[in-house]
């Protein structure tokens, strides 16, 4: 899914009984996605081309971590968990709706195909991915996908 929806769906869903915790609901659908948008920054600086980031480095076991620790639910559910204790506090009811947005965004993540991901993001620059599904299937079996 689109980061764009996961911030949307995140201030609808948490916005909806309280407007303030709005921001905190697209925060969450952002912040899962901020560790991809850093690297892609970063290459794209160092001058890699878009078909050369998607195509091959994205696969790449450093990548794949750092996409699981944004997505941890075990991260996740544990700042939900703190909210949730701490509900008496003032960040509380900010902290739920961030982790909950954040949670529901990795859960989404967990059931789109890494392929067909990955494909959504260069469909925008008309680009295509010179791996094979071979290939793709021996990397994700190498990555620790939604662990800390």
């Amino acid at each position: 899914m689109n980061t764009q929806t996961h911030i949307i769906m995140g201030a609808a869903l948490f916005g909806r009984p309280t407007p303030k915790y709005a921001v905190a609901g697209a925060l969450g659908g952002l912040i899962p996605d901020v560790p991809m948008f850093v690297i892609i920054i970063g290459l794209r600086s160092a001058g890699y081309p878009l078909s050369e980031i998607f195509g091959k480095i994205y696969w790449e076991q450093w990548w794949q971590v750092s996409n699981a620790i944004g997505h941890s639910f075990v991260l996740w559910g544990m700042v939900l968990a703190a909210s949730l204790v701490a509900k008496t506090t003032s960040w509380s009811g900010f902290g739920v709706a961030m982790s909950g947005s954040a949670l529901i965004h990795s859960v989404i993540d967990f059931f789109v195909p890494p392929r067909r991901c990955a494909h959504a993001l260069l469909a925008a620059h008309r680009m295509e991915i010179p791996v094979t599904g071979i290939v793709l299937g021996q990397q994700l079996l190498r990555a620790p996908i939604f662990i800390v």
